[in-house]
């Protein structure tokens, strides 16, 4: 089984309110749907990625080793989704390539 962007996207957004409940308001998705899509990536992953306290979630050792790689695949996903709709709405630059011709 491999990991799905919306657990990558779930784990950072967790990570960053340090909260399930906040995250799935940012995602728009229920707290139990954010709580089955962690232990989604958990089992996958093979560690637990928080420890939940009354203070909110804390990242593990393991989350936190895998944050940073997490949110660059989050970033890189939104510039190739900026790219594709700057493409679609034909606003995207343009690259002219020419060639010289060398006559001998």
């Amino acid at each position: 089984m491999r990991l799905k962007l919306n657990q990558i996207e779930t784990f950072t957004e967790i990570a960053k309110r340090r909260s399930f409940r906040a995250a799935g308001e940012s995602l728009n998705i229920t707290q139990p749907r954010v709580s089955a899509r962690i232990h989604e990536m958990e089992e996958i992953l093979g560690f637990k990625l928080f420890d939940r306290t009354a203070k909110g979630a804390i990242l593990t050792e393991g989350g936190s080793s895998i944050l940073s790689q997490c949110l660059e695949i989050v970033a890189r996903t939104r510039t190739v989704e900026r790219i594709a709709e700057e493409l679609n709405q034909g606003s995207a630059r343009r690259i002219r390539v020419g060639s010289c011709q060398i006559h001998g």
